[in-house]
């Protein structure tokens, strides 16, 4: 596969809704001290995803891989906007997959809703254990 064929094939992802695929909610950082740091985190977002997908054959959903296109994250508003809309998806997970090497105060929320929630997780950065 060559250079951005694997994201083409993370779009069609959903294309055909198999009802024994299990979904998961991929909680990684976007939050960076540059714009190109955000884009290199929200790409990596989509790596896990697409991970999750091929490697583990699950669906895999990670709102800020595409939500920062959409909503600019340092204004209030539009942040708590993007951070509900993915507790919303959170919730129609089966679980959770921290990823990444630190923790973000976005990932501490979704963390501790998963945890309210009585969410599987999965952290694949043995650091942040």
């Amino acid at each position: 596969m060559n250079g951005n064929d694997w994201e083409k094939e993370l779009l069609y992802q959903f294309s055909k809704k198999d009802k024994s695929r299990k979904r998961a909610y991929i909680c990684s950082p976007l939050s960076a001290e540059s714009s190109d740091g955000i884009v290199k985190n929200m790409r990596c977002a989509r790596g896990y995803m697409y991970y999750a997908m091929k490697k583990m054959n699950l669906y895999a959903g990670a709102p800020h891989a595409y939500l920062p296109m959409l909503l600019f994250d340092q204004v209030p508003a539009e942040r708590a906007i993007g951070l509900q809309f993915g507790l919303r998806l959170l919730e129609q997970s089966d679980m959770l997959f921290v990823c990444g090497n630190r923790l973000s105060n976005g990932m501490r929320s979704e963390i501790a809703y998963a945890a309210k929630l009585k969410m599987p997780m999965i952290v694949f950065e043995e650091g942040l254990y």
